[in-house]
This record gives C-alpha cells, structure tokens and sequence, in this order.
C-alpha cells in the first residue's frame, strides 16, 4: 500500500487496519444482505443495518477484538432487529428515552473513535442526540430498537461522554 502512493507518514500498521475495517464493513453489508434475502426481512435488515452504523459513526461504542467476531455479530443484530416482532407503538417513546439518556449521557465515547478537538467531539454528541430525537417523531420500531441496541453498546468500563 505505501509502495502504491498511501502517505509515507502513516504507518503501515494503520493502513492495514483501515483497510481491515472497510473489508469487515463490506462483509458486514454482505451478511446482513444474504440474511435479509434468506430470511425475507431484506430491507428490514438493511435498514437497521444504516441506523446502527450511523449512530454508531457518532456516538462511539463498545467493541469486539477480532473484526471477524465483530462482523457476525452486527449482522445478526441487524436481522434480528428486522424479525423482531411487533412492538406496541405505547412502546416505543419510553425506549427512545432510554436511548436519548444514555447518548446524552455518553456519546461520544471515543472508543474507536479519535477526536481532532472539542468541537468536533461535541458535534458528534449532538448529531448522536439528533438522530436519536428524529425517532420521536419517526415512531418507527426499526429505527428505535436499533438506536436503543446502538446506545446499549456506549456503556463500557471506560466510560463516555
């Protein structure tokens, strides 16, 4: 990669790890697809599959070891997400507050995540609020399970905000 034009001040070790993380994200919109596809909940699953990633760009959170657990893992909760039954629509307002809270409260967390100064840091917490905010007017169960399960993950030992 470095041979091929990649800047000579970033370490080879980074770019293998960047790279890393757009094959697992390809693998994972892969899975999630075929899963979708198999199980009928196609675009359920790719749905909370874009809810999950993009409050997660923000927000930060809780993270596996090895991509390759990482990978399985989202997949299968994005199409368990999509094959969740119904919820009562009474329902949903009280887990969006749930996840409101604990983004106010935590995101960003930083995990995975680095931060060029404050501001960026605090835009982040606050497009992670806003997204979470849509729901309440959204109302739709996809949308607030996956914010739900996305926020669950910035409760880690180190702690957020």
């Amino acid at each position: 990669m470095k041979r091929n034009g990649a800047d000579p001040s970033v370490s080879e070790r980074t770019l293998r790890f960047a790279l890393m993380l757009w094959i697992s994200m390809i693998f994972i919109i892969m899975l999630t697809a075929a899963g979708g596809i198999f199980l009928g909940v196609f675009s359920e699953a790719i749905a909370a599959l874009a809810v999950l990633g993009l409050l997660r760009y923000f927000s930060g959170g809780w993270h596996f070891k090895q991509m390759d657990a990482c990978v399985i893992f989202t997949a299968a909760v994005a199409i368990g997400i999509a094959m969740m039954p119904a919820i009562e629509e009474i329902w949903l307002i009280p887990l969006n507050i749930v996840s409101l809270a604990l983004v106010l409260l935590l995101a960003p967390t930083g995990h995975g995540q680095k931060f060029s100064n404050v501001k960026q840091k605090t835009a982040f917490k606050w497009i992670s609020v806003i997204l979470v905010t849509i729901n309440f007017v959204a109302l739709n169960q996809i949308a607030v399970v996956s914010t739900l399960f996305q926020s669950l993950t910035l409760i880690t030992r180190k702690g957020g905000g």
